[in-house]
C-alpha cells in the first residue's frame, strides 16, 4: 500500500531542485525576450535618444565612488536612473551572455537582492554598460544559488575568453584581460582606467564560502568573424534548460509504470461463496 505514495514522494524530492531551477531559467528567458521584443518595436529614433540618455547619463556621473554590491546596501530609488535604457518598464537595461559557459543574464539597474535575484545587476555607481573609453562598468551576480546558475561558473572564464553586452540595439564584445581574487574592500580593483573600455563581472568567492571577491575583467574588441560557442561542458543552467523536461517525463512515465506493475502483481481477492 505504501509503495506508490513513496515513489511519488521519491521522484517529487528527486525533480524538486530541477523544476525550481527550470522556473527560474524560464523567468530569465521571459525577461529576455521582453526586453528584446520590446527593443525591436521601439522606432530608431526613440532607440537612438535612450542611447544618448545613456551617454549623457555616463558623462555626468563621472567618478562616482564604488562599494561592494554584497556588503554594502546599493538600492537605488533614483527614477531618473531606472528609466535608463529600459524600453519596457521592467527594470531590464540589457542582456549579458558568455558563450564559453553558456550564461545568457538580463541586466537589472541596482544591485538590490531584488534585482540579484534571478539576474545580473549593474552597480549603480559605475557607467552604465554602453561602453565608452575611459569607462568601467560593474556587474554582479550571485553564485551558487541552489535554484540558479547565474555566475556559478564564472569561474571558469580565463583570459581571452570572449564575452557580450547587448544594449537595445547594440551589441559590444569583452575579451578576458584579467581575472583576480580580492578583498571586499578593495575597490581600487574595480576603478576606471582612462583609455580603456573595460566591463568587470564582480561575484563572490570561495563558492560556498563567499568572504573574496572574483573579478573578471574584459576590454572592448572586435566582434569574433566566427561564431563564439562553448569550449566546455554544458553547465547547470544548459541541462535544467534542456534536460529537465525530458527527466520530468522519463520519471514520472517510469513511477506510473512501477504503480501499475505494483497493482496489477497484487493478488485477486476470492469470492465468497
Amino acid at each position: 500500500m505504501l509503495v506508490a505514495p513513496l515513489i511519488i514522494m521519491g521522484a517529487i524530492i528527486m525533480l524538486a531542485p530541477g523544476v525550481l531551477s527550470l522556473a527560474g531559467l524560464l523567468v530569465q528567458d521571459r525577461a529576455i525576450l521582453t526586453y528584446e521584443t520590446g527593443t525591436s518595436r521601439t522606432d530608431a529614433k526613440v532607440r537612438d535618444r535612450l542611447w544618448m540618455e545613456a551617454v549623457d547619463w555616463n558623462r555626468s556621473h563621472m567618478d562616482q565612488p564604488v562599494s561592494d554590491p554584497f556588503t554594502t546596501n546599493t538600492a537605488t530609488n533614483d527614477m531618473a536612473y531606472n528609466r535608463l535604457l529600459d524600453v519596457e518598464g521592467n527594470g531590464i537595461m540589457g542582456v549579458l551572455r558568455i558563450p564559453k559557459i553558456g550564461l545568457r543574464l538580463p541586466i537589472r539597474h541596482g544591485t538590490s537582492e531584488e534585482s540579484l535575484s534571478d539576474g545580473v545587476g549593474h552597480l549603480a555607481t559605475t557607467p552604465l554598460p554602453i561602453g565608452g573609453k575611459g569607462h568601467r562598468s560593474v556587474l554582479a551576480a550571485h553564485r551558487g544559488l541552489p535554484d540558479r546558475e547565474l555566475f556559478t561558473r564564472l569561474d571558469e572564464l580565463k583570459e581571452n575568453d570572449l564575452f557580450n553586452i547587448t544594449v537595445l540595439d547594440r551589441t559590444h564584445w569583452y575579451r578576458v584581460t584579467d581575472v583576480k581574487v580580492v578583498d571586499p574592500s578593495d575597490v581600487n580593483a574595480i576603478q576606471p582606467i582612462p583609455g580603456r573600455d573595460l566591463i568587470t563581472l564582480l561575484t563572490c568567492t570561495p563558492y560556498g564560502v563567499n568572504t573574496m571577491r572574483l573579478l573578471v575583467t574584459g576590454e572592448r574588441t572586435a566582434p569574433p568573424s566566427t561564431p563564439v560557442t562553448s569550449s566546455v561542458m554544458p553547465g547547470r543552467e544548459s541541462w535544467f534548460r534542456y534536460g529537465t523536461g525530458p527527466l520530468l517525463i522519463l520519471t514520472g512515465g517510469s513511477a506510473v509504470l512501477i504503480i501499475r506493475r505494483h497493482r496489477l502483481s497484487r493478488p485477486m481477492g476470492r469470492h465468497v461463496k
